[in-house]
């Protein structure tokens, strides 16, 4: 199941242009391909929905630079948390 973001019916490659090229040029360059980058990408969006994770979102998460916010703010992580642990955190 591949999950891409789109902006007027074309794919959004800004993102991940952006990104690739801090992964190329930031003081440590990443093993990855960019293609290999993008398999990440769809390998941990499918992973969290099949977790179920995105269950009690208000709108579905269907591309990788959606989970942007949810991983800065820590939300992710506490829903993370939560499911493998049964564990409710309320604020990070």
């Amino acid at each position: 199941m591949q999950r891409l973001c789109e902006k007027n019916g074309n794919q959004d490659k800004s993102y991940r242009q952006t990104n690739y090229n801090f992964f190329q040029t930031g003081s440590k360059i990443l093993p990855y391909s960019q293609q290999d980058m993008i398999n990440l990408e769809i390998s941990i969006l499918n992973w969290l929905t099949r977790l179920n994770i995105f269950s009690s979102y208000s709108h579905p998460v269907l591309c990788f630079e959606e989970l942007s916010p949810l991983m800065s703010k820590g939300i992710l992580l506490c829903d993370l948390v939560h499911h493998v642990f049964n564990k409710k955190i309320n604020s990070v």
